[in-house]
């Protein structure tokens, strides 16, 4: 950012290029827009970049879990997601008391406790609707507890 470098990478959609759709090319540039760069892969599976004297892989598919075709053909990443064992959360609470992996109305979904789920989650967006309107009639301007707005140096 601070010397004006940019990448810049098109996305080669289904409708465009027929069986080659999940392409990706483009390149890094320079402020005086020179391409330093080459970028290609698809999106898929890896996406390498290229230059005068060197060649590296930005992104490789990692291997995925055996038998994940019954699960909805997740990846270790993805089937993690909902983990919220000490090991995958960083350590007992380390989870910001607002993470969905502890909201009970997913939990309850993810049980297959689907009618119970809903209910409960009825029940958190009426309990965020009082609140709301409470704030509003008493005039109080809601501020987030853990982030606050600032301005990046690099991207502005």
């Amino acid at each position: 950012h601070q010397r004006g470098d940019k990448a810049v990478l098109r996305y080669q959609t289904y409708g465009e290029v027929g069986n080659d759709f999940q392409k990706i090319v483009g390149a890094v540039k320079d402020a005086k827009d020179r391409n330093r760069l080459l970028i290609k892969g698809n999106w898929t599976n890896f996406v390498e970049c290229e230059g005068k004297n060197e060649k590296f892989d930005l992104y490789h598919k990692p291997p995925m879990p055996e038998g994940n075709a019954k699960q909805f053909g997740f990846s270790y990443f993805a089937l993690g997601m909902g983990d919220r064992s000490e090991g995958a959360t960083g350590g007992a609470g380390a989870l910001c008391p607002t993470d969905c992996r502890l909201r009970p109305d997913v939990r309850l979904m993810e049980e297959g406790n689907i009618d119970q789920g809903a209910a409960e989650k009825f029940r958190l967006e009426e309990k965020q609707r009082a609140w709301r309107k409470q704030r509003a009639e008493e005039n109080v301007t809601w501020r987030p507890r853990w982030f606050s707005l600032e301005k990046d140096e690099d991207t502005g």
